[in-house]
């Protein structure tokens, strides 16, 4: 059984892509993890928002009530129901005013919701929506904004989009790493080496490792064709007829003496043969 070699394209670019791939699905993975915690936290920092603007509806009334001195808060308390109303309607949201643990007031919820919300711990949501609450003291209130969770569902997918474009931004990068390397570094080897099998001195010029790579074969090359010529002038010269094998008894050299002993025809006779 032949011994696996690993080729230059996978010792070289397997290493880059793997590592490229590897960062790519990481960070993917950690973005699935962190889009639902940063879009609840976007989603419940809006309806904090929301509900501050609801209470300060009701101070703006507490405080007309305080300038004009009228101790009869109901009128008062009518008007905010009104602007709490417009204000629900404005932002698409849900508002309920609890007063001594009941349902007083509610807008842009439909009263079952209301009455459940009103009779957990915490006046939490349940399941599809969101739920903001505080209390206001000078009335007596439980103030609520609800919003349904599918009205930020367009927020989680643009989150998405973000993350799942930064990551397959990372592997485009890691593709054109792979490409670039493969062009610059790969494909003139691979020249070099084919210049090489051909017996020619390389001609790559461009990055200073391979180009030094290339005239050392190139001298090499050279060397060895001098070497060569020389062998053949000493065999040409010699009376005796002469034929040099190499370890393998691959033909290597010989002179014509050997060859007209043996009465090869013209051309037979070629480097490497048995």
């Amino acid at each position: 059984m032949s011994r696996f070699r690993p080729s230059l394209q996978l010792v070289i670019l397997g290493p880059a892509l793997g590592l490229i791939l590897i960062g790519g699905i990481v960070l993917y993975l950690l973005v699935l993890r962190t889009i639902s915690s940063y879009a609840d936290q976007n989603i419940r920092n809006t309806l904090d928002a929301l509900l501050r603007g609801a209470a300060t509806i009701a101070d703006s009334e507490v405080d007309r009530q305080n300038r004009e001195g009228d101790m009869n808060s109901l009128s008062y308390q009518l008007n905010t129901r009104i602007r709490l109303e417009d204000f629900a309607r404005e932002q698409s949201v849900g508002i309920i005013v609890i007063a001594d643990g009941v349902v007083d007031f509610a807008t842009g919820i439909s009263e079952d919701g209301a009455r459940a919300i009103a009779e957990r711990p915490g006046h939490d949501a349940g399941t599809g929506l969101y739920a903001a609450s505080t209390h206001f003291s000078p009335w007596n209130w439980d103030l609520v904004v609800t919003k349904d969770a599918i009205d930020f569902q367009s927020l989680v997918g643009q989150v998405r989009a973000v993350y799942l474009g930064s990551t397959l931004a990372l592997l485009a990068v890691g593709a054109l790493v792979f490409f670039g390397l493969r062009q610059f570094l790969v494909q003139p080897i691979f020249g070099i080496a084919g210049e090489f099998a051909m017996g020619k001195s390389p001609t790559y010029r461009g990055i200073a490792e391979l180009e030094h790579l290339s005239k050392s074969i190139g001298d090499m090359l050279a060397t060895r064709q001098a070497r060569q010529q020389e062998q053949e002038m000493i065999l040409k010269s010699m009376s005796d007829a002469i034929a040099v094998y190499d370890g393998e008894t691959r033909l290597t050299a010989w002179n014509p003496q050997y060859e007209k002993l043996n009465r090869y025809p013209p051309g037979l006779l070629k480097r490497g043969m048995h």
